[in-house]
């Protein structure tokens, strides 16, 4: 997270957009996008201000936890648990906002009865 406070914004830009690009494929790269956008939201809550970018993040976190809480398949649970991590990693610097996602909220009660304890853990 250091290293994005020390580069410029075009850099910045230029890491969420691949992370983007990796977050809307499958499998092992899907769920390092989601670590990463955990890492923006650390390290660089200032950028993702700009524009739309915390909706649309809060956004892809919703669909992605609506996809696993359909398929429940107990080896699937890391997609779920990060993207949940990046939810209350949001809900620091970006409360007032989440605030009014019910559809989030209602994907985060879903969570809770998710197989995996980590799931079911950090949704609570």
């Amino acid at each position: 997270s250091r290293l994005l406070n020390r580069v410029s914004i075009a850099v910045v830009q230029s890491f969420y957009d691949y992370t983007i690009r990796w977050s809307e494929s499958s499998g092992p790269l899907q769920r390092t996008s989601l670590q990463v956008f955990g890492v923006f939201v650390d390290a660089r809550a200032d950028f993702l201000k700009r524009g739309i970018l915390v909706d649309e993040l809060i956004e892809r976190m919703s669909m992605h936890l609506a996809r696993s809480s359909r398929n429940d398949d107990i080896d699937d649970w890391e997609g779920a648990y990060f993207s949940l991590v990046c939810l209350e990693k949001l809900a620091v610097p970006f409360n007032a906002i989440l605030a009014k996602q019910s559809d989030v909220w209602m994907e985060i009660v879903k969570s809770l009865r998710h197989p995996h304890p980590w799931v079911k853990q950090v949704s609570s």
